[in-house]
Formats: structure tokens, sequence, C-alpha cells
């Protein structure tokens, strides 16, 4: 998509469009941006029939389905919250149950872009329930929900995020233009200039049978490590630039991930904004209930809660068993860093001492080395797993 003419032809339309638009007029704007990305998923991203339908009637649905969320406010239970996703949610389940054992024809429900829209749309639901958004106007939810330049990879704002910048008065001066090529051309350069060129090198370039010496794979779990990072922080480079000609601020989504040096700090660093949304509204809410039942049992809280967590975010990103590996390992990391502190803790030592340039560094280098060789199972089949070690 950010390579297509026509991408960039909608993105300079609104660019022009805004410009006209009185600073009071909020709906206007809205409905301009969601015009844009009906016509951009139409037009650049030819969704099937099957897809577009699913597609439309899940954001037809979910202002009548936030309107019954608001009338309940904080009574309202993680069901109806469920009942009001229902569209987008069952598509989204079948179509990952589909993709994975080849069903072809119900692929399509499984649409580019469904799983983001997923996360907003429960992270919307969820805000009005608790009182943090008031029932939104459904030309700005539409808004929200197709914003061209966010569809496909994120960032994602929370609503509240993405209404307080449609009320933004819309400055472009020079230094913000200069940013905006910056980021552009910085995203071409990641994607193409690194995450292009090193590609051979990593996973994606290993032999498709036979077994792989243990040094060649963890060599190009590492290479891969900085392709993943260039291709996806290189989109999300080119969708904020892209956003803010259109008069949209959007939230970073990366901070340096791999100068993390705990595994706890990489998903604070990684995918921000997929990140806060999971611990935000699947983490913490399930620590707090396990908490209730099990309240002499910390350890095993946090280990229960990190797994559901981590488990959900594998199936995330795909409806087979070595993304959920993926998920566990790190669930397993995120566990032993917290018995770790607790241990820290009942020593009467502080959990995170202030550590000198050697601790530091050899953090890093752990948490880099651990989260390498985690994208060998984010990539690998299982079935490739187990001929990989013959």
């Amino acid at each position: 998509m950010y390579f297509s003419p026509i991408f960039y032809v909608l993105v300079a339309a609104v660019f022009a469009a805004v410009q006209f638009i009185p600073r009071d007029g909020v709906r206007l704007r809205a409905a301009v941006l969601a015009l844009a990305g009906i016509i951009g998923i139409v037009t650049v991203l030819q969704m099937p029939p099957m897809s577009a339908v699913v597609l439309a009637v899940s954001v037809a649905a979910l202002p009548a389905g936030s309107r019954l969320v608001a009338a309940r406010g904080t009574a309202a239970s993680t069901g109806l919250l469920l009942l009001a996703a229902g569209p987008l949610l069952i598509a989204w389940i079948v179509g990952k149950v589909a993709s994975s054992v080849g069903w072809t024809r119900l692929t399509p429900l499984l649409f580019v872009g469904a799983s983001y829209l997923l996360v907003k749309a429960w992270s919307l639901l969820k805000d009005i329930r608790d009182g943090k958004t008031v029932a939104p106007d459904p030309v700005e939810v539409t808004a929200y929900f197709l914003h061209l330049p966010t569809f496909l990879v994120g960032p994602m704002h929370y609503f509240s995020e993405f209404q307080a910048e449609l009320r933004k008065p819309y400055r472009l001066d020079g230094e913000a233009l200069v940013d905006i090529a910056f980021r552009l051309t910085l995203g071409v350069v990641k994607i193409f200039g690194v995450a292009g060129l090193l590609a051979p090198a990593s996973l994606l370039g290993l032999d498709p049978s036979g077994p792989v010496p243990p040094l060649t794979l963890l060599w190009a779990a590492i290479v891969y490590s900085v392709v993943l990072y260039c291709d996806f922080s290189g989109y999300c480079d080119m969708a904020i630039a892209c956003s803010r000609l259109m008069g949209i601020g959007v939230p970073e989504n990366f901070n340096w991930p791999y100068a993390s040096s705990s595994i706890r700090e990489f998903w604070r660093r990684w995918h921000i904004t997929f990140s806060r949304a999971l611990m935000a509204h699947i983490f913490v809410p399930s620590v707090r209930v396990l908490q209730k039942r099990l309240p002499d049992s910390p350890g095993l809280v946090s280990v229960l809660g990190y797994t559901g967590t981590f488990l959900l975010c594998g199936y995330w990103h795909g409806a087979t068993l070595n993304f959920l590996l993926w998920g566990l390992w790190h669930a397993l990391g995120l566990a032993v860093q917290d018995a770790w502190m607790r241990f820290q803790r009942s020593r009467g030592r502080r959990p995170t001492p202030k550590k000198g340039p050697v601790q530091t560094g050899l953090g890093i280098a752990a948490t880099f080395l651990f989260v390498s060789v985690g994208w060998i199972l984010f990539v690998l089949p299982v079935d490739r797993l187990v001929t990989i070690w013959r």
C-alpha cells in the first residue's frame, strides 16, 4: 500500500481538503478521513467481496454496540463487549482457523488489517464501559477504524487519542515537512536498504528442508531480529509521516527495543501501541481476578497471567502451533524475571537496583539473544523445527 501511487493521491487529496475545513469542523474532517479510507481499501487494497462485506458489517455494527455498552456503563459485562464486537470477532476467529488449515473459501474472512481492527474495537468498547470515552459519533468511529495510513501495520491509536487529534488545529510548518520527509526516507531505507538486503541471510533465507547447524540457525535468528525490526518500524515510519500529512498525529510504535536490558523493558519498547493494549486489556484484568482467587500465590498468578496473555498474543499473530510456542517463550521470560524480582525483595534488596555499564551491557546482550531465539519459533513451522535438528 505504501508504494501505491493511488495511496499518495489520497493522502494529497486529504491534505488539500483539510486546509479548507474550519477548526470546529470535526465531523467534516472525520468524514473526509473515513471517505479516504473507504476509497483506499477498495482501490489500493482491493479486498475480496467477502472481506469487504465483513468489514462493512463490522464498522456499521460498532456504533450500535458502543451505544449499548454506554447505556449499561460500568455494569456492562465482558460478554456484552464481546457481543458488541461480534461480527468482527467471529470473522477473525474463523478466518484464523481457516487460514491455518487451508480452508480457502473462508480465508477471506481474515482480511488484511482485521487483527488491528479487533484491538481497536475492544479498546473502544472497554473505554466506553470504563467511562473513559463517551458514546462516540458514528462518523468518528468510521474514520478511526478506516484511517488509511495505519490500517495495515499500525501504530494503533486509542479512540480518545484519535478524537483528540481530530480536534487539534491543523498545523504544518517547514520543520514539520522536513520531519515528514525524513520519516518517509527513513522508512524506505529501513525496508529496502537494510531489511531487503539482509533478508536472505536471516531465517527467511534458510534452506526449506534438511538440518541446519545450531550456530547457523542462531546467526540467522540474530539477522532476522534486524530484518524484522527494520521492516516493521520502516512501515510504521511511513504510516506516521503520511498520517501527519493528513492531519492526524500517530503514537510512536518503537523505542529502540533492542537496547532493552530486560524482557519486560523490551515489551515496553517493541510494538508499543499493541503491547500497551495487551497489558491494559488482557494482562492487568486477568491478574486482578487471579489475585483475588490466589492471594497467597503471587508466583502462580504471574505465571498464569503471562501465559494467558502471551498465548493470546501468539494466536493474534497466527493460529498455528509455532506462534503459540513463541508466545509461551516470552511468557516464560517474563515470569522468570518476575520470580527473580520477588526473590530480590525477599532478601531485602531493591528489585531494580541501579546498574553499572557492564551489567547494563550484559542485560542488553542477554535480552537481545533471548528475543532472537524466540524469532525462530515465530518464523519456522513446527514440522520445520523438527527437521532442523535431525
